[in-house]
């Protein structure tokens, strides 16, 4: 027994030595690493500031190392964080070159002086990709007075540097000239005195940029009298734009010309015109109800070789009638065009273009459509009538037969109330499917679900959403939307209600 004790007292012996061993073999200390491998450490807290701001206080070495992290996506949202913000630059510039991410999201009606000097910080972020810009007034109405013209200043000195980028830009770049790694730009902005901000020399070099590759404006006047095609054909297809998405906007004809013409191959359109904004500053302006043919043919025609998706949402208007007889007015010569969605208010001149009927020779080779109107102001597609939606059927048949490449057509209604979907409305439906499948098409149709905010859309606010009802692709319809037989005789139906 003792031999057996002592031999298990040496083998602990033994292994308490090996392990001791193994551990001093094991720890080492971190800054005998390379700094390569540092850096790869420390590239795996990106996105926990708290833990890389506890690193850079740590010392002087690992400072150096991390701050490159800690400054490369950074949110402003209040004067007193812009203000802790830039102190922390002035102290070392350098840091300016570190940041590529920068969303500016000012908190609502935040003091605008508390942003004045954000153009001098931008024009020292020479490696910035990808700027956002909120206005604390957009959406809310313009800034009174002082104030307003106070923020007002700080967008006209950031857009003097897209005028300078721009100029700058296609010559003889500098190492000093500012936003020349650029590729991604939102900006909701306001004028002055009210919502919208008008666009002018400095702000419309925002469409000339040598490297934006994806832009979102909302909330501005574009007018003509700024434009002139000599200016913009001096310098057409020299941009390298790829996304552009106008949201609430009021552009003229020309000015729509002048923008498209600037792109090399623009893949992605969404145009918006002012829908929610209607007496700011003008409204009611529909361009390709107004001109269908300039529309079609001068301003979208310029990207017509590239587009890929176009998306346009429609101002309320008051139209004139489409020429449906016109062969030049639709998107048939567009190679690439798959996705194509309309919303706001009903053109009729650009629902002729998209499916036209069968009166062309050729079809645009649409696979997605996708329609979301805010008024009825046509008597077609009303959804079910007191025909049991033979009308509405009808109406998406024609749509079907005018684009033979059509895929999937998405339908969006508002929301009013309870909805009442019958049996034999019901089983009309589904008896379509047979007829869509054998074209190799999907119907969806949706329920809008509204939010309490409307576009343009800023930090922390939650759009709505569409819930979806029906689909022809085996689903049917979805159960909260069907009725027993004791509510087949009510005269509510599904349509598409006046925009309130």
């Amino acid at each position: 027994m003792s031999n057996t004790a002592g031999l298990l007292t040496t083998i602990k012996c033994y292994a308490d030595t090996l392990i001791t061993a193994a551990r001093q073999e094991q720890s080492f200390r971190l800054f005998d690493l390379a700094d390569e491998l540092k850096i790869h450490f420390i590239d795996q807290l990106e996105g926990d500031l708290a833990t890389l701001r506890a690193l850079a206080l740590s010392c002087r070495r690992l400072q150096s190392l991390s701050e490159p992290l800690l400054y490369k996506r950074r949110l402003l949202r209040s004067p007193p964080v812009v203000k802790h913000f830039l102190h922390g630059v002035s102290r070392r510039p350098q840091r300016a070159t570190h940041i590529q991410r920068l969303d500016i999201r000012c908190e609502y009606r935040s003091v605008p002086s508390g942003f004045a000097r954000l153009p001098a910080l931008l024009e020292q972020t020479t490696e910035l990709q990808d700027l956002t810009l909120e206005s604390p007034y957009c959406n809310f109405g313009g800034g009174q007075g002082k104030t307003g013209r106070q923020f007002a200043q700080v967008q006209e000195d950031i857009f003097a540097l897209f005028d300078r980028a721009a100029s700058e830009g296609f010559t003889n770049p500098l190492p000093t000239t500012p936003f020349q790694r650029l590729r991604k730009v939102e900006l909701h902005l306001t004028g002055g005195d009210g919502r919208y901000l008008t666009l002018g020399r400095y702000s419309k070099s925002l469409f000339k940029s040598p490297t934006l590759q994806e832009l979102t404006i909302s909330c501005v006047q574009v007018r003509g009298d700024t434009f002139t095609l000599a200016e913009y054909e001096a310098v057409k297809h020299t941009t390298p734009l790829k996304r552009l998405t106008l949201i609430e906007c009021d552009f003229t004809m020309l000015s729509i010309v002048c923008i498209l013409m600037l792109p090399k191959a623009l893949e992605v359109l969404k145009l918006g015109e002012n829908l929610y904004h209607l007496h700011n500053p003008t409204g009611h302006i529909c361009l390709c109800s107004g001109n269908t043919f300039e529309f079609l043919r001068r301003a979208l025609s310029s990207q017509q070789k590239s587009l890929e998706e176009l998306e346009y949402e429609v101002s309320p208007h008051d139209g004139p009638p489409v020429d449906h007889h016109s062969p030049s007015q639709d998107l048939c010569d567009f190679p690439k065009l798959h996705t194509v969605a309309l919303k706001g208010s009903r053109c009729p001149a650009f629902e002729e273009a998209v499916w036209g009927g069968g009166q062309r020779e050729g079809q645009p080779p649409i696979r997605v459509l996708r329609i979301s109107w805010r008024k009825a102001s046509m008597v077609i597609p009303q959804w079910f009538a007191n025909d049991d939606g033979e009308s509405f059927l009808t109406w998406i048949w024609s749509v079907v037969t005018g684009l033979p490449s059509l895929q999937h057509m998405h339908f969006t209604f508002r929301k009013t109330g309870m909805l009442k979907l019958p049996s034999a409305r019901r089983q009309k439906i589904t008896a379509f499917e047979s007829e869509l499948g054998k074209r190799g098409v999907v119907l969806w149709l949706y329920e809008e679900q509204r939010s309490h905010c409307f576009p343009p859309y800023l930090y922390g606010e939650v759009p709505g959403y569409n819930k979806l009802v029906y689909a022809s692709d085996g689903r049917g319809f979805d159960a909260e939307y069907c009725l027993d037989a004791q509510a087949e005789e009510s005269d509510e139906y599904m349509g598409v209600d006046p925009f309130d």
